[in-house]
């Protein structure tokens, strides 16, 4: 979306996507697991996305990566120096951290890992939760 613009309209324009490829993959036999990572800091979106999916509660797992303010500024900085956002990222992204520990979710600190380390992390809340979908 460019201009990036968050209202209504598309709010519900992105849930309604999200959910619309969730549930193909999450039906196709092929895949084990099906993996959404997305920046959702709202309880609300996350209901509002959980009611439109075709899974049962045990198999979805919801995690919010969340990282120390210090190590967040260093990433969006490097991001903003890469041209892959804008300043105002900083801001904006301090000002919703707090949002996080008001969700019903696994929280994963990846204040210290790398990408790599950081999938492994899910991988394993992921495993260790939710039945294989072919078994």
């Amino acid at each position: 979306m460019s201009p990036f613009q968050v209202n209504d309209l598309t709010k519900q324009l992105v849930i309604d996507n999200i959910s619309y490829l969730l549930n193909n993959f999450s039906s196709c036999p092929s895949f084990e697991y099906v993996i959404c990572c997305w920046v959702m800091d709202s309880q609300d979106i996350l209901d509002a996305l959980e009611a439109k999916l075709k899974v049962t509660k045990e198999q979805l797992v919801t995690i919010s990566l969340v990282c120390q303010e210090e190590q967040l500024i260093q990433r969006l900085q490097k991001d903003i120096e890469h041209h892959r956002r804008q300043p105002d990222s900083i801001p904006n992204s301090l000002a919703r951290i707090a949002n996080y520990k008001e969700l019903n979710t696994i929280k994963v600190n990846v204040s210290d890992l790398t990408p790599l380390e950081a999938a492994k992390a899910i991988e394993q809340v992921v495993v260790g939760m939710v039945p294989k979908s072919n078994s």
